[in-house]
């Protein structure tokens, strides 16, 4: 192959070109930022110019959809650009034969591969052609709820009575109550999956498995072994049965997880025949993040590439991947796989590195180099590249550690632990007295702070927010560093979710529901007492549950206390003979959940979460708190995790309670962020994984001095899993309380995998650090190393490598208290609920879209005067309240209110006040006549018929059933005027469709819908506008990708004229919309443009472009701009006028008036 040819042709550097040598297999080893996309893209379009290879012959795996997606888009890059330079009149019809071709392109991810592989078979692997793919989280709680059934059926099957006693007799019976025998069967029966073993296999592995360790090592066993081998059998017995079952229910609902895909595939590859028509098929292999693999896979690719004498053939088999970003241990991956497969390539093809990395500035790349070459052996080092401008800087912030306890508290342990009522009730009194407070993590505290502080200080420096990214490897401590980037007004952006589960209004609305579907889960009890929706203190909760503890009954304990030692029976009906206690409002609680309990089984899961926020005021407490609006939205995305859990249909909703614990689970391992908001001027958060295959200007890694087998140390499973050995089960003093008992078996199966996990956070260090640009930070606790240290935490690992070394790196210990003095750490206290609202889920849809209502009639309308004294409550707590405040974040909707009535502006959103809760109390307070002050509240007011209409629309596209049974299902059974008017606006919907289609009759790629964004609103400035478009229509218009935006109203018109003002009216919505396009779809879809914006007018099934012209758009930029100047400098009522035509007839009328 001619090297410097296939440099200047592909445009790669010599490393590279090697790497698109199509004569042979190859085995790519790529470093961090070294091109390995670009490779893989133009060695697929290689093999179809110079191997004259069909598309449907190559396949090319990827880790995620996401990179499959813009390995697709890459390679049809690089045909438009070769058709756009060549001139031979053969080659051009080449060239365009195979950008047709491109669309079945065979790149997807190794599950996808199999799917197809499937699903062209699916009557030889007995599967139903209309099998149903689940997610890991229904995998998860569909097993769950099998697991708990076969142990309980089991339990209750008196021949298995002797094995539940040897069990239970080791292990106690907390082990089944508690549910640790459900939590251990769930991972066997996972390790079991992963390593595509049968329950039979299981049963061979696990036969005498500790005699056989002890003989192979020649031991003697110790006298309990045979105890031991029995439990161990049992368990397989227990884990067969959950196979059988689990296999079962699948089987006969149509569904396949993850594993049956690929376990599905293997078995039908050992058909000779079938494997030989594949291997014709597919004649070459490109596959991505090779050391992400598993060896389940490795035997799929095996089978498809090699030839019945183990040869793989010449240049069909491509490789890359990279051993020290290997850390998918969790989900089966072995980066020895990769060893494995280069060593096989190696025969007959070649093993590369790719090491130029292009990502770093050399200053980072020297650190980097310096570290990890005394981590990692057989390391190969990165290289510069060259020109790199600009300077870089790593710094290593350590903070000195500080101790946790102080004398008192330390005393006080040992009484909160052990201690009466009253010997609390002292300690606490002393304690608190002297001004002393619970604890908290000092170190951490000051970890946050620094991190802060690096944060500003670069920020001045000329960096944005934006180019920042904070990398954590959990989630357990995210809360503080939140609360301290809060503190100093600091936006961000939280990707991927890490951390919402462990939110309190979340946590609150699990409890809720844990208390209805399990009264007896006292932890729940507590947790909802304490909410802010209760408000119970601390010291009743004390009394309460220490009388619990004695055996009293929750409400009889409630009612003595309320009424001084009488039952309420024997108190008698005596009014106004107490006042309301806080025993009653517990009483009422009780109530209220028992209430919930009765009603639940008559609702969905998403209803009954709607029906809990009404009866708690969910919503209206909530936003009555600091960072209220934040928290509400927190609850917003938990309904549509609700709506999500029934569209399933393959569950009760007593499951959502397993569904949930099962998400926030899977959510820890997701492969991928998803940077929907990468526009916004926001420091990113998210996990080392999510990291993954990102870049940042400068990052931060947080906590390096925590111990990374803190809690794998603290809790040892009962049982371990190895594919050599089977079940093994614990054995050890703790267990026997007998020293010097234990099972080495036990023992080296867990150092071994305690000895991996080790092993993969160095390279999680690695991968963390290999996303910076020109600035790497790590911050954590500092701690010691000893020369016999095992290295279990990033700063023991960092400090073991940097021995000896010269680096630039630039080692303080936290910084001074005269930095922390010239920066105002602690004097900036901003409000930055508006951050937390734009960039933790981006989600704005409940403040978009309100539709403008044209020529309403007045007459609708009656007034009822309120009472004067709740005027002038109300009036009060506006005038001297004011809660929120606008920091540099808008929405188009806020304009709206601002440019019709900027009182009414200042009501909602500087006040706080919620609109919709505030008609409700107007009509309670005016509705002692039978009049209401405004028309009553409905479904079909504004915006909201037409999110109702969208939904039932996106309902029928992705799930199907019955038009008419969906509309009740949304307007109410009985609202038969609703109904008819919603089928009207379908159908008037259809209409509109097939006018926009006649506009544009390309072909349509993709459709998005309910797009979030968060964008400046100028480059460089820290002002963001967001908001939700309704709908993204992507074409490809001969080869062009073109984007057309819609969105959908629902105002009545009555005549031309309404739909030319509302196209006015509108104008700046779409001047919005087109910003936040331009700002992010060019980098998800390379070189595509917005051919047009259309409103959809359901009222009379329309379709209107809007348009405008550069002046019009800066003009009205600058409008906004000017009014988000006016907004953050301006809190006082007066400031903000009536609309001058104003007939009072709003919702907040009567404070005007």
């Amino acid at each position: 192959m001619d090297i410097d040819k296939t440099m200047r042709e592909y445009d790669v550097n010599e490393e590279q070109a090697k790497a698109l040598d199509v004569e042979k297999n190859i085995a790519l080893h790529a470093g961090a930022g070294s091109g390995k996309t670009r490779v893989l893209s133009r060695r697929f379009l290689r093999l179809m110019l110079e191997k004259d290879a069909d598309v449907d012959s190559i396949v090319a795996i990827t880790f995620t959809n996401r990179a499959a997606m813009e390995m697709k888009e890459r390679v049809r890059i690089l045909v438009n650009e070769k058709i756009l330079k060549e001139k031979d009149p053969q080659q051009l019809c080449r060239l365009n034969a195979i950008k047709e071709e491109l669309q079945a392109a065979n790149i997807s991810t190794f599950h996808s591969f199999c799917d197809k592989i499937l699903r062209e078979n699916c009557s030889m692997a007995g599967l139903d052609p209309m099998y149903r793919i689940i997610e890991d989280v229904d995998r998860e709680t569909l097993l769950t709820k099998i697991i708990r059934q076969q142990i309980n059926e089991m339990m209750a099957d008196r021949s298995f009575d002797e094995d539940f006693k040897k069990l239970f007799g080791l292990y106690g019976t907390d082990y089944y109550y508690k549910e640790g025998l459900l939590k251990d069967i769930k991972y066997l029966y996972n390790k079991m999956r992963e390593k595509a073993m049968s329950a039979d296999e299981v049963k061979d592995s696990t036969l005498v498995n500790i005699s056989r360790f002890y003989k192979e090592n020649g031991e003697e066993c110790f006298e309990e072994v045979d105890l031991l081998e029995k439990i161990e059998m049992f368990m397989v017995t227990i884990l067969k049965k959950v196979d059988e079952v689990f296999s079962k229910y699948k089987m006969e609902n149509n569904l396949v997880d993850f594993n049956d895909l690929e376990i599905f595939t293997i078995r039908l590859l050992e058909d000779e025949s079938l494997r030989e028509h594949y291997r014709r098929r597919f004649k070459y292999f490109l596959v991505d993040e090779f050391q992400d693999t598993n060896w389940v896979q490795r035997k799929i690719l095996y089978a498809l590439v090699m030839e019945k004498d183990g040869a793989i053939p010449p240049g069909s088999l491509f490789i890359v991947g990279d051993v020290k970003q290997s850390i998918y241990g969790f989900r089966g991956a072995d980066y020895e796989v990769f060893s494995s497969v280069t060593q096989k390539i190696s025969e007959n093809g070649e093993k590369l590195e790719l090491s130029t990395c292009y990502r770093s500035h050399p200053d980072i790349v020297k650190t980097v180099n310096s570290i990890f070459k005394n981590l990692f052996t057989n390391f190969v080092p990165l290289k510069n590249v060259e020109g790199y401008q600009g300077h870089a800087r790593v710094e290593y912030a350590l903070v000195e550690k500080q101790k946790k306890d102080n004398d008192l508290w330390k005393k006080g342990k040992g009484i909160l632990k052990k201690g009466s009522q009253e010997e609390v009730k002292d300690f606490l009194d002393e304690f608190l007295a002297d001004g002393n407070d619970v604890p908290e993590d000092n170190n951490l505290k000051q970890e946050a702070k620094d991190l802060a502080l690096n944060i500003k200080a670069l920020r001045n420096s000329g960096f944005e927010y934006k180019d920042m990214a904070i990398l954590f490897r959990s989630r357990t401590n995210l809360s503080g560093f939140e609360e301290t980037l809060r503190k100093n007004g600091i936006p961000y952006c939280v990707i991927g979710g890490i951390g919402f589960f462990e939110k309190q209004e979340i946590v609150d609305m699990m409890n809720i529901l844990k208390c209805v579907y399990d009264p007896d889960d006292k932890a729940a009890l507590l947790g909802v007492l304490r909410s802010p929706y209760i408000g119970v203190s601390d010291d009743l909760l004390l009394e309460i549950f220490d009388k619990l503890d004695d055996g009293d009954k929750l409400k009889k304990v409630l009612e003595k206390k309320a009424s001084g030692g009488l039952t309420i029976q024997e108190r008698g009906e005596l009014p106004g003979c107490f006042a309301k206690t806080e025993s009653e409002i517990v009483i009422n609680a009780l109530e209220l959940l028992n209430e919930m309990r009765q009603r639940a089984c008559y609702y969905n899961i998403s209803d009954f979460v709607l029906l809990i926020i009404e009866k708690f005021h969910v919503k209206e407490i909530l936003l009555s708190l600091r960072n209220g609006a934040a928290m509400y939205r927190n609850i917003e995305k938990f309904i549509n995790i609700a709506r999500d859990f029934d569209s399933k249909d393959i569950y009760s909703p007593k499951d959502f309670l397993d569904y949930v614990q099962n998400l926030q689970e899977v959510s820890n391992k997701e492969a991928e962020a998803v940077l929907d908001t990468e526009d916004s001027n926001a420091v990113k958060i998210m996990t080392i994984h999510a990291a993954k295959g990102l870049e940042f200007e400068a990052v931060f890694i947080p906590e390096i001095g925590r111990a990374l087998l803190y809690n794998a140390k603290r809790h040892k499973p009962y049982f371990q899993f190895s594919g050599e050995y089977g079940i093994i089960a614990r054995f050890d003093d703790k267990i026997t309380g007998k020293k010097g008992t234990e099972n080495k078996l036990y023992d080296f199966v867990r150092e071994e995998a305690l000895e991996r996990e080790l092993e993969e956070s160095k390279r999680m260090l690695y991968v963390a650090a290999t996303r910076a640009k020109r600035y790497l930070c790590f911050v954590g606790e500092d701690v010691e190393l000893k020369d016999d240290d095992k290295l279990d935490s990033f700063v023991k690992m960092l400090k073991s490598a940097l021995k000896g070394e010269e680096t630039i790196v630039t080692m303080s210990a936290g910084f001074s208290e005269s930095e922390k003095d010239n920066d105002g750490i602690d004097g900036i206290i901003g409000n930055a609920d508006n951050y937390v609202d734009t960039c933790i889920y981006a989600d704005t849809r409940a403040d978009e879209g309100k539709d403008v209502i044209l020529n309403v009639d007045s007459s609708a309308y009656k007034y009822v005067r309120p009472d004067d004294d709740i005027v002038k409550d109300i009036l009060e707590k506006i005038e001297f309240s004011p809660h929120y405040t606008i920091k540099s974040s808008f929405s188009i909707s806020r304009y709206f209110t601002f440019r019709d009535c900027q009182r009414k502006f200042f009501y909602i959103y500087k006040a706080g006040l919620d609109s919709s809760r505030f008609e409700k109390d107007v009509e309670m307070l005016a509705g002692a006549d039978g009049q209401a002050f405004i028309s009553a509240s409905s479904v079909f007011q504004g915006a909201v018929k037409g999110k109702l209409i969208h939904s039932i629309l996106e309902r029928i596209k992705e799930n199907g059933g019955d038009m008419n049974e969906i509309i009740k299902q949304y307007a109410g059974l009985n609202a038969a005027d609703e109904i008819e008017e919603i089928k009207r606006l379908i159908k008037n919907y259809k209409i509109a469709e097939a006018k926009y289609e006649k506009i544009n009759p390309y072909s349509r790629i993709k459709t998005e819908r309910e797009i979030p964004f968060a964008v400046p609103l100028y480059e460089g400035k820290a002002k963001t506008v967001y908001g939700v478009i309704d709908r993204l229509d992507i074409f490809d218009n001969n080869g062009s990708l073109e984007g057309c935006l819609i969105d959908y109203k629902t105002n009545r018109i009555n005549s031309p004229q309404d739909m030319e003002r509302l196209i006015a009216h509108y104008r700046p919505q779409f001047i919005l919309y087109h910003l936040g396009f331009e700002r992010l779809y060019p980098r998800i879809h390379a070189g595509i443009k917005l051919k047009g914006m259309y409103i959809f007018f359901l009222d009379v099934g329309e379709v209107a472009q809007v348009s405008f012209n550069a002046k019009e758009r800066e003009e009205f930029l600058s409008k906004l701009d000017s009014t988000m100047e006016f907004i953050e400098s301006h809190d006082s009522m007066e400031d903000y006028w009536c609309r001058p035509s104003c007939n009072h007839k709003c919702e907040f009328a009567l404070l005007c008036e």
